[in-house]
Formats: structure tokens, sequence, C-alpha cells
């Protein structure tokens, strides 16, 4: 604006736009205001708010005020609510109607983006979309990490104040895929699939448990009586005690109990039977020949079954023999033919 004093920007104060652009020589283009949608050289008001500025294009830096999520620093001119401001240093945030929903955040020690729906009522959706509907056109979300250095692999989903999972690849454990019940990979792992196709789940509900000393006298003379399994082997989810596996959730369940009997009277016992006694039915081997197939009087029956359970449902292992006196022993530790355990209970949740 040669041979002119600089106008004050208030309301009343005079100046030709194309004397304003000329002020500004180290822009590129139009620096002109519209009207009526169209750009005109004209004199305006440069307090105004009747015209705008437009088309500018800056070849250094540009500064502006920090702002917030209700007067955003980039903004459109009747939207102000909505745009970019920067809540802090080394933070970006985008604000749409006065709510922060896209933060940019370094802080040194990691680098964050958070979607977040401020407040506002309703769901919140993140929407990756390829609407072509086009052949090898896919849609993509890629998650990668540095190399097999790095660190894992992973995103976390959480209820606040709740549970959490992250679900991702352990770099630390052969790159394992896991869905850990955690805010990271490797602790209290509920699902592991190794990078050669195993599929491991450490808290799935399964128990080993048997009989470490013989019980004598037990049946014999047709009463039913309760084996004994007092020590467990393995019991992940704690859904054995007292003799007794309790269900933990609906399910079909894989249930075999095995029991090693002793003190048969070839001449006496006619019958034997072993049980598994769930809350919903019953499932028995049974031998009832009249004759007692070992020599030494002994004799092993099992059974095995899938059986449907409900969440709290019990199961338990009887055994019978009749036909002769109470003197009948379950045989219990290694005491038994060929050596091993002989009376165990075993069970796993398949689905």
């Amino acid at each position: 604006m040669s041979g002119t004093v600089w106008p004050s920007l208030v309301a009343g104060a005079k100046a030709k736009a194309s004397e304003v652009e000329s002020k500004f020589d180290w822009m590129e283009g139009d620096f002109l205001p519209f009207s009526a949608g169209t750009k005109t050289d004209q004199t305006y008001d440069l307090g105004s708010s009747s015209f705008k500025w437009v088309d500018g294009w800056f070849s250094g830096r540009v500064y502006v005020g920090a702002g917030n999520a209700a007067a955003a620093s980039l903004t459109r001119w009747d939207d102000t609510d909505t745009g970019t401001f920067w809540p802090a240093a080394n933070t970006l945030a985008h604000t749409v109607g006065g709510r922060q929903y896209v933060t940019y955040e370094n802080t040194g020690a990691a680098t964050n983006i958070t979607f977040s729906n401020d407040g506002a009522i309703g769901d919140m959706t993140f929407l990756l979309e390829q609407d072509r509907n086009q052949p090898n056109e896919d849609c993509l979300f890629h998650i990668r990490n540095g190399g097999t250095s790095a660190g894992d692999t992973y995103f976390r989903i959480e209820i606040s104040n709740g549970e959490i999972y992250a679900v991702g690849i352990d770099n630390d454990d052969g790159d394992s895929f896991k869905i850990s019940d955690n805010s990271t990979l490797g602790t209290n792992d509920r699902f592991i699939l190794t990078s050669t196709g195993i599929i491991q789940q450490p808290s799935q509900c399964c128990f080993l448990a048997y009989n470490s000393a013989t019980d004598a006298n037990v049946t014999g003379n047709g009463v039913n009586a309760t084996v004994d399994f007092d020590t467990e082997v393995f019991d992940p989810t704690g859904s054995f005690s007292a003799d007794t596996f309790v269900a933990p959730v609906d399910g079909k369940y894989l249930l075999t109990a095995k029991v090693q009997m002793n003190d048969l009277a070839a001449s006496a016992h006619n019958t034997a039977a072993v049980r598994i006694v769930t809350s919903n039915r019953t499932y028995q081997t049974t031998t009832g020949d009249g004759t007692i197939p070992s020599a030494n009087n002994n004799m092993i029956l099992s059974v095995t079954v899938v059986a449907d359970m409900d969440a709290a449902d019990t199961a338990f292992v009887q055994v019978n023999v009749a036909g002769g006196s109470q003197d009948v022993d379950v045989v219990g530790g290694t005491n038994t033919t060929g050596g091993g355990t002989g009376t165990v209970f075993s069970g796993s949740l398949l689905n």
C-alpha cells in the first residue's frame, strides 16, 4: 500500500482490496474478498463481518492462537466450534460442534491418537468403508510394529473400571497371536495361536484327579459307593473339589472315569458297575455275567461320555459291586496291576 497509511482493522477504516493485497507482497495468489459470491476489487470496511477474505497462498508460517473446542483456531467463519485447535504443547485436536473428537499427542515417551465422543449422546462408530464394490479392492485395517526386536503389536478392548483384554501378536513369545485378560499380552493369556498353528487355551476348564490311597471295604453287597479322588493333578478353573466336578458354564463336557477294584470273590460277587453321575443323567459301564475276569480278584471298569451340563451342575463317580459281602476295595496310589494310578477321574469342556 505504497503512499498510504496502514488502516486499523476496525469498523469505519477503509481500504481498497487490491491495496490490502499489495501490502502482503510475500503472498502468492489472490487475497481478495467475495461479495455476493463474486470476487471484486472494491473499497471495504476492514472491520465489517459482511465480507470474508479468501484465496491466500502462504509461503511461510502462519501463527494462530491455541483455541479450544468451542472456538477453534482454524475454522469456517460461520461455524467456529468446528475445526482445529491446539489444547496443549505437542498436541493437536479436531472439534466438531464444540466436542473434541480427535486428539493427536506426542508425550515424548509415546505418540497417541485418541478418538472420543467427548460426552456426546449415542453410539460411537469407527467405520472404514470401501464402497466401490469393485473386484480386488479390499478394505484393510493394518497395524504394524517396527520389527522382530520391537515390542508387541496389539490393541485393547476395555470397559471403563471393568474388564480389559489385549489382542494381538506377542513378539516376546515366538510371535504367537494371543487374547490376554490383561492390559498387555503375556499375562493371563486366554487364547494362544502359535506361528505353527497350534491352539492353546491355558484357562480352559479341565481337570484330572486320582485316588492316592486304597479305600477298603466300600462295596460288594450292592452299596453305591462314591469314589474318593483326593489328589488333583490339574484344575485351572478350580472346578473340582471334594470328589465332585462343578461345571463353571453351560456346555458339552468330556468326562472319563476309571476305577480299579480289589478283593472281589469270584464265587460270590457277580455284578459290578462304575457310574458318572451328573445333575442331568447317569452314565455307567456294567459287567454282569457272573464272572470275575481277573485271577487275582481285581477288576478295572471305565466309563467315558460327552455330557451336557449347565452351569453349577455336578458330576461325581460311583462304584457298585453286588452278590457278596461288603469287602471290595477301591484301589488307590500305585498299588495297581502293572503299576501306575488305577483310579482316576478327568474332564474337559469341549464347547
